[in-house]
């Protein structure tokens, strides 16, 4: 596998990881912690800057709506 091929896989992980910080992952957090340990933590180094990005961008989404995020994709598309 070629390191292009490689990036373009991880790439919609590494977005999806991003959105979905909710509390509900909390338990698959910590069953992939007790099983891999800190194997995984060199993903912070990619998946922080996303996480912040995604949180910004509700947030601004937010303050200019005054409505959350799923109600305006809502609107959009429903």
């Amino acid at each position: 596998m070629s390191l292009r091929s490689f990036l373009k896989s991880l790439g919609p992980g590494i977005i999806t990881g991003s959105a979905d910080d909710d509390p509900s992952s909390i338990a698959t957090f910590a069953q992939a912690g007790a099983k891999f340990g800190l194997g995984l933590l060199w993903t912070v180094i990619f998946l922080y800057p996303s996480i912040v990005a995604v949180q910004e961008i509700c947030g601004r989404i937010g303050l200019l709506t005054g409505s959350e995020l799923a109600a305006i994709l809502g609107k959009k598309y429903f």
